[in-house]
């Protein structure tokens, strides 16, 4: 492998990855303001969609229409799980922008077009701009970068983040200048400000690298320490703040339930070891990057070798990465985004393919990138041809009727699409015992967030008990109780329609059971797709409750 000095990319031209970046961000663009939002599959091998976007922009348009930026909140409540740094890019550029489901998705755009060009900036940096472009052309066509770069969700965010801080690292080795101090400790403190912990992958490879490596390579510990000050100045104020005002709320949420309750104790177990669960889906919805991949690492391992520091740094913080995803018991295919940067930079920069062969390596990868347009499997480009999902439209034909009434959603089927329309209060009920959603997320229960049937049906009797823990915990609003109630059978849900004849349901049909008729003097029945019905309550209530959604959010 054709290594160059280092410091060679300093005569690049800071044009020509400003093109790159552009073009990488209109390709992303491109048609995703057509995708609906939750429609699109964030796990392509298991058909998961992506539901996280519901959630993220509905904590995104809380802040940008209910005016506070520095708590997210959801449905009302506080909402600690993450930090806020994805939902104020995707708020300003709701602001600048005005509502759509490009400015809710932009950040990640921009994102996931600037790794693209650190990519190449990498790769050029130790080799050449062919290598550069392989690099860029692998994390283009890579359908999971693909499609998460163009959903609200954290995750590209985050993995860019963490690129640009090890892309400071690698440049700079020792820490030597200002520059490189600020940018690691800076990006590291996006990155924590985007997902926690997870963004503590480069000052967990920058600790493992300055041991591993020898004498005079490694940064000395007073640059570390200048680093990690920096990081500190750009990370603690908020989680500070957090601390003092929602004490209870923080330590409940961002530490014990994310980190030692999903972490640790997953909601869905998986059958699967970590290692295979994440690998098998890599190489579904890539195989090419995967073959690469691998005939790269005797590279790699050749270069660390050699004393190689950039080699070295890029193999700590690819161990790093499949150790923190793996360590993480919850099993979820969007964690696999973190890994697509160090796989494209291994695949690239250490190829065995001899330098006279890299263009016809490129233009391959560029043909074979166009064809995943036309295909139709796990490791296609084919985001535009998602359509709307039955659910989508059966809740968007509900909310265009402009109704007052509250909503309970019964045996939900949307992916939480409900929670981003115009709709005076939604209720989730789910039919199952609450001991399940009790045993990862206890506290909502306490609080009367999540609460039993037979409690919402005596709402009334509950609610001032629920209203006074609620403000011994700094929340001083009834809107968050019993946003999720649990019914243990269908007969309990149709109880519950019996006792709230002025909320409208969206329910399975089959649940109506052989006598619909029962409902007809509280409610009335309208057919919808999917086997599902509304129950739509004959009276209005007095008072409607406040949404924070505005009326064209119909559209997204």
């Amino acid at each position: 492998m054709n290594v160059a000095p280092l410091g060679a990319s300093s005569r690049a031209p800071l044009a020509a990855f400003l093109a790159v970046a552009a073009a990488s961000a209109a390709l992303l663009a491109w048609g995703t303001d057509r995708i609906p939002m939750t429609a699109a599959y964030q796990d392509r091998v298991s058909q998961i969609h992506a539901q996280d976007e519901a959630t993220y922009s509905r904590v995104t348009l809380e802040m940008v229409f209910g005016g506070d930026w520095l708590t997210p909140r959801v449905l009302g409540r506080f909402f600690l799980y993450k930090p806020p740094l994805f939902y104020w890019f995707s708020g300003l550029s709701v602001k600048c922008l005005g509502l759509s489901r490009l400015s809710l998705r932009l950040p990640n755009v921009i994102a996931g077009a600037a790794a693209i060009a650190i990519v190449l900036a990498w790769c050029h940096f130790l080799n050449s701009w062919r290598t550069g472009l392989i690099g860029a052309v692998l994390m283009l066509s890579n359908s999971v970068w693909e499609t998460m770069s163009r959903l609200a969700c954290m995750d590209v965010l985050l993995a860019s983040a963490i690129l640009l801080a090890l892309f400071f690292l690698v440049r700079d080795p020792v820490l030597a200048r200002r520059s490189s101090l600020i940018g690691f400790g800076g990006a590291t403190a996006a990155a924590i400000m985007t997902k926690s912990v997870a963004g503590a992958i480069p000052i967990l490879t920058l600790a493992a690298f300055a041991i591993l490596a020898g004498s005079g390579k490694r940064p000395p510990l007073r640059r570390i320490v200048y680093a990690l000050a920096v990081v500190c100045v750009l990370a603690a104020p908020w989680h500070t703040y957090q601390l003092i005002a929602h004490r209870q709320w923080f330590v409940t949420e961002y530490i014990t339930a994310q980190l030692f309750g999903f972490g640790a104790h997953p909601p869905v177990p998986s059958s699967e070891t970590a290692f295979w669960f994440y690998a098998r889906r890599l190489f579904a919805t890539d195989p090419v990057l995967a073959i690469l991949f691998l005939l790269g690492l005797p590279g790699l391992l050749a270069a660390i070798r050699r004393r190689g520091t950039p080699a070295l740094i890029l193999c700590t913080w690819l161990a790093v990465t499949m150790l923190a995803v793996c360590a993480f018991q919850a099993r979820n295919f969007l964690y696999a985004v973190l890994l697509i940067p160090p796989l494209c930079l291994v695949a690239a920069g250490y190829s065995i393919v001899p330098p006279r062969f890299e263009l016809l390596l490129l233009l391959g990868l560029v043909g074979l990138g166009i064809g995943k347009v036309y295909a139709d499997a796990p490791w296609d480009l084919a985001f535009y041809r998602i359509g709307t999902p039955q659910p989508q439209l059966n809740l968007r034909a509900y909310a265009d009727k402009g109704r007052t009434n509250e909503l309970i959603v019964v045996d939900p089927d949307d992916e939480f699409y409900s929670m981003l329309l115009p709709i005076h209060g939604v209720r989730y009920c789910w039919i199952g015992q609450i001991q399940a959603l009790q045993r990862y997320a206890p506290h909502l229960v306490d609080l009367g967030i999540t609460m039993p049937s037979a409690q919402f049906i005596d709402l009334g009797r509950y609610q001032p008990q629920y209203e006074a823990l609620l403000r011994r915990w700094d929340l001083d609003s009834s809107d968050p109780i019993a946003t999720s109630i649990v019914a243990p059978s269908a007969a309990d849900v149709l109880l519950m329609v019996h006792s709230r004849p002025a909320s409208d349901f969206y329910l399975p049909g089959q649940m109506l059971g052989d006598n619909p008729n029962q409902f007809a003097a509280t409610h009335s029945i309208e057919p919808a797709l999917a086997g599902r019905a509304f129950l739509l309550s004959r009276t209005a209530p007095k008072t409607a409750r406040w949404t924070p959604i505005p009326s064209r959010a119909r559209n997204l």
